[in-house]
């Protein structure tokens, strides 16, 4: 059984980058619209 570390770490960051992206999506129309 072999492992893919480095293919298992590009999907963690992915994924860390997508969450991160979809808060900054969610969380702007809220600053945008509460002074």
């Amino acid at each position: 059984m072999r492992f893919h570390p480095h293919h298992h770490s590009i999907g963690i960051i992915r994924t860390c980058t997508y969450a991160s992206l979809v808060i900054q999506v969610s969380t702007t129309p809220i600053t945008l619209s509460n002074p």
